[in-house]
């Protein structure tokens, strides 16, 4: 429980007990590092699809901007190279989305894989 939630070892195990307590300490700190290793995964993969809908947002803006009345032919152009520029961000954003998720995939195997292997502790 000490290194599945991430604690350190404060070197306070009685002799006799300190090799089958760092083993288990030591099996702990492994879920807790694949653990981190998911969170933080899957926080990468959010901020990723909160990021393409911030795009797909300003895209929508700047186009109703497009068509609003009284803009000089300057701003218009102004406009539709934002567009462009905010397009191509887009694509970019959209093609790292199967990686991360396959990130948080692995990630999640990985802990799923390891919460079995140890689960003779609980």
């Amino acid at each position: 429980m000490q290194g599945k939630r991430g604690a350190s070892y404060q070197q306070s195990c009685a002799a006799d007990l300190e090799a089958g307590f760092l083993t288990g300490y030591r099996d702990g700190k492994s879920l807790f590092e694949l653990q981190s290793t998911l969170n933080n995964a899957r926080a990468t993969l959010d901020k990723q699809q909160r990021a393409l809908k911030q795009l797909e947002k300003d895209i929508s803006v700047k186009t109703e901007l497009l068509v609003e009345d009284g803009l000089v032919k300057e701003e218009r152009i102004q406009l539709l190279d934002d567009i462009e520029a905010l397009k191509l961000e887009l694509v970019a954003a959209t093609d790292r989305l199967p990686a991360l998720q396959q990130d948080v995939r692995r990630a999640q195997t990985l802990y799923q894989q390891a919460e079995r292997r140890f689960s003779f502790y609980q």
